[in-house]
């Protein structure tokens, strides 16, 4: 990814992805404070409202995009995926979300979690997911391509596909009932790092051998860890709940 900076406000684009509109965000720009310094993008985490609002204005008019046209749903880490047709509307639990009309941003909310996203250049088509363990775990970035090719008639080969900063196989440790459930991949085998009683998973190389084997066109990894790097980006495994969100972004 190429992080770029515009009126003081930092964040990330893909370099395989230039024919689409799409950022991710870091935390630096924005006017929140405390621990949400500076770009907090969670309404629900205790940070003024009004700051939060500001912080998006901020970024939509350095990234390119209009905030008011942002659509985002009650993520829930599952593998949940709805279609966007409209702003302002209720769309539910989903950590997917795909369009191929005009006049919508889709965004989802990160904070270590893998932000995926995708672009069907050919059928003029965008999909973003919300990808943690239990995404991960679930495929949702296959599920998403499978259900791209469902709506709007996608060829998993002219897909092209972006995996974002997210906690790294370097931070992201877990215990063996979860390191188990991650075995049972067909596609597992070296991602998986035994340390003592804990297991370290490498969620971004999960997600895009998982991308690979749906057959997408192409996948670029960011292989930013949000844990490590403390200017840059929130992390939940590093803070607990006294932090702020990032978000993913693309719209058409």
């Amino acid at each position: 990814m190429v992080l770029k900076e515009k009126d003081g406000v930092k964040f990330l684009t893909f370099e395989s992805l230039e024919g689409v509109g799409h950022c991710f965000s870091t935390r630096v720009g924005g006017v929140s404070e405390g621990y949400f310094s500076a770009l907090n993008l969670g309404f629900s985490r205790g940070d003024p409202p009004e700051r939060v609002l500001e912080n998006y204005v901020r970024l939509g008019r350095a990234a390119g995009f209009n905030h008011e046209n942002m659509v985002w749903a009650r993520q829930t880490h599952g593998v949940n995926i709805c279609r966007v047709s409209a702003k302002g509307m209720d769309y539910g639990r989903a950590d997917g979300l795909l369009a191929d009309t005009g006049g919508v941003v889709l965004v989802t909310f990160h904070a270590d979690c893998a932000p995926i996203f995708f672009y069907d250049p050919i059928n003029n088509a965008v999909g973003l997911a919300h990808a943690g363990w239990r995404g991960t775990l679930g495929e949702i970035g296959r599920k998403v391509v499978e259900e791209m090719a469902r709506h709007f008639g996608s060829r998993a080969g002219d897909i092209l596909a972006g995996i974002g900063p997210a906690i790294g196989p370097c931070c992201f440790e877990v215990d063996a009932p979860v390191a188990e459930a991650f075995m049972r991949l067909p596609f597992a085998g070296g991602h998986i790092r035994q340390r003592g009683l804990k297991f370290n998973i490498d969620l971004w190389a999960l997600n895009r051998e998982s991308l690979l084997r749906a057959g997408v066109g192409g996948v670029e990894v960011a292989g930013l860890c949000t844990k490590c790097q403390e200017r840059l980006f929130f992390s939940h495994r590093r803070s607990g709940c006294r932090r702020g969100s990032m978000a993913a972004f693309i719209w058409l």
